[in-house]
């Protein structure tokens, strides 16, 4: 991936999370040698909008589950429908692991279970990677 740009879709609505997970990517893309295009959203409607009106050419997905309007599962559903290759481009990031369960059944799902720290995300960030490229 060396030398390349990875776009990131990351929803999530506190916003510190946000913060620390665009940190945890630029650190991660500087080690490895590529750059990040970030795209973060506070809304998983805000996602669906972006995600709807395009052609959602993003390398990577990272989820919060529990959010406001509408859960992390069902902008994941709901974008499964129309794109079914993000199953390998999505990393749920959430404190509530029991939330998965219903998705869990029909989909390879990876989690990266809150709070975590920076190696557990390098960990989970990179083992979606590599499955997207196999």
């Amino acid at each position: 991936m060396s030398g390349k740009t990875l776009k990131v879709m990351l929803v999530d609505d506190e916003p510190i999370i946000l913060d620390i997970v665009g940190r945890f990517l630029k650190q991660l893309a500087q080690e490895k040698g590529f750059r990040v295009e970030l795209s973060p959203f506070k809304s998983s409607v805000e996602a669906l909008f972006d995600a709807t009106s395009g052609d959602l050419q993003y390398g990577l997905i990272l989820l919060d589950v529990r959010m406001g309007e509408m859960m992390g599962t069902d902008l994941f559903t709901s974008l499964m429908a129309t794109h079914p290759q993000i199953i390998d481009r999505t990393l749920f990031i959430t404190a509530f692991e029991g939330d998965l369960e219903s998705i869990a059944d029909q989909y390879p799902i990876k989690v990266l279970a809150k709070p975590f720290r920076y190696e557990q995300f390098r960990e989970a960030v990179l083992g979606v990677l590599a499955r997207r490229n196999k």
